[in-house]
């Protein structure tokens, strides 16, 4: 018995490979893969085959970013195609917020003053600047014009302005945060030649302000691990002033180790912070 031609009569593996295709052969492939979306919206049996295959969408991912640098960075069992799949579906939601706000930004025209912080209500700064970060650190050269599509730029024009110029103009001094601090490093990774041309006068002046206070205010910000007074690290708290000797991240704080006479005559914090952060990469958690 003969049945007609239909989406549903196609094996998996060819489905995959039509669907695979059509993002080799779209328009432009720093692109969000459009045309796979159109062909989930064919039937529910298209959808729920092409949207649960690993295999597919793990190949995309390696069409679409740069696998190399994973590939030589990570233990195969790092890149699974689970994995890369998950990779590949949270990348692009990233990157679509990323563009949303700096189109709004780009619509401000010369009302970019005025720009409401609650723009940002809907995304998650730090997660966006983090894979911004680490993709820089991953490129050999698809990473970069992702984000350029994502509109990486003027991302950080409207983070830069809102979150750093608006409180210079409050206060005298930056908070060295995470998000300040990813910021910085995207920026200078993705400056070139064609950008330095771009930058007018004004802006030059306006980043630079912003940045001085970190070179001739160094003594209000870590510039090391831990600060002079302490020698040797790592630090552990004695063993008396653990938690019933259990193991957790607070019994490698040590106490604290700030000489008072001091006090009056340095502006220095002697005190050792705690400043790791927790870094998610490929669906793992690094620290």
């Amino acid at each position: 018995m003969c049945f007609p031609p239909s989406l549903t009569n196609i094996p998996p593996e060819i489905l995959d490979e039509i669907a695979f295709h059509t993002v080799l052969h779209q328009a432009n492939i720093s692109h969000p893969p459009h045309d796979v979306h159109s062909l989930l919206l064919t039937c529910k049996a298209t959808h729920e085959s092409l949207s649960t295959s690993y295999a597919l969408l793990a190949r995309i991912f390696r069409v679409q970013f740069d696998y190399a640098a994973l590939a030589r960075r990570f233990s195969p069992n790092w890149l699974t195609s689970n994995v890369l799949a998950d990779q590949l579906k949270t990348r692009w939601t990233i990157l679509k917020r990323m563009r949303a706000i700096g189109a709004s930004w780009e619509r401000q025209g010369d009302q970019k003053d005025s720009w409401p912080i609650d723009s940002w209500a809907r995304t998650n700064v730090t997660e966006d600047l983090w894979m911004a970060f680490l993709m820089l650190l991953e490129s050999d050269g698809k990473n970069v014009q992702q984000l350029r599509y994502a509109k990486m730029q003027s991302y950080l024009d409207a983070y830069v302005n809102v979150f750093l110029i608006r409180r210079a103009k409050q206060y005298d001094y930056q908070n060295e945060t995470v998000n300040s601090s990813l910021a910085i490093w995207i920026a200078y990774l993705l400056e070139d030649e064609a950008t330095i041309a771009k930058e007018s006068i004004s802006q030059v002046e306006t980043f630079t302000g912003l940045i001085r206070p970190f070179v001739f205010g160094a003594h209000r910000y870590d510039s090391y691990f831990a600060p002079w007074s302490i020698f040797d690290l790592p630090v552990t708290v004695p063993p008396e002033q653990q938690n019933n000797g259990a193991s957790n991240n607070n019994n490698r704080l040590p106490p604290r180790y700030r000489d008072r006479q001091f006090a009056p005559y340095m502006a220095s914090d002697l005190d050792l912070q705690d400043n790791s952060q927790p870094v998610t990469c490929l669906s793992r958690q690094l620290l």
